[in-house]
């Protein structure tokens, strides 16, 4: 599944072809999320009935795909309390019904290196508290492609605030 000896040709200028060689490369070929280099990934919304979203893809790490590559993406909220333990923290599990993503599939063609930008739909109001901070994990896997497991979670901590002049007077 991967290059077996990492060489590939490019179109240089000049309509030359330029020879790219790493030895070794195909260690370094594998599927990841880039948003997961960012632990966790921070989100800050505004307390609103619309709703509001937040973005994911994969990435094949190496020249281009070698063949096609099927990702299937997963929220898995059992994942919170681990978190929490590991890294000394305190963050809630999203509650049911506070998000939705729009797609638990994705699909990198062969020669080419990304998925889509996907979406996964926050609401706010009614199901978060505000100024109160709500991880979300979203695990990535592929039976056609190795992984970069340090990459395949991305933790999401979102919370949100009122928008500027719409504070409810309650709390003014």
């Amino acid at each position: 599944t991967s290059f077996p000896d990492a060489t590939r040709k490019r179109p240089a200028s000049c309509g030359k072809d330029v020879v790219y060689s790493l030895p070794d490369g195909d260690k370094y070929s594998n599927l990841y999320m880039p948003q997961a280099t960012n632990r966790p990934l921070t989100s800050r919304l505004f307390m609103v009935a619309e709703e509001q979203m937040i973005h994911y893809s994969a990435f094949y790490s190496g020249y281009d795909a070698p063949n096609d590559i099927n990702i299937k993406f997963e929220i898995r909220p059992e994942l919170v309390a681990k978190y929490n333990e590991e890294n000394g923290t305190d963050y809630k599990s999203m509650p049911a019904g506070s998000w939705h993503m729009e797609s638990t599939s994705g699909f990198i063609p062969k020669g080419e290196c990304t998925t889509e930008l996907m979406d996964i739909t926050i609401n706010t109001f009614g199901y978060i508290e505000p100024f109160t901070e709500y991880m979300l994990p979203l695990v990535m896997t592929s039976d056609d492609i190795k992984i970069n497991e340090d990459l395949a979670t991305l933790y999401y901590v979102i919370s949100a605030a009122y928008e500027p002049g719409n504070v409810p007077s309650v709390l003014v």
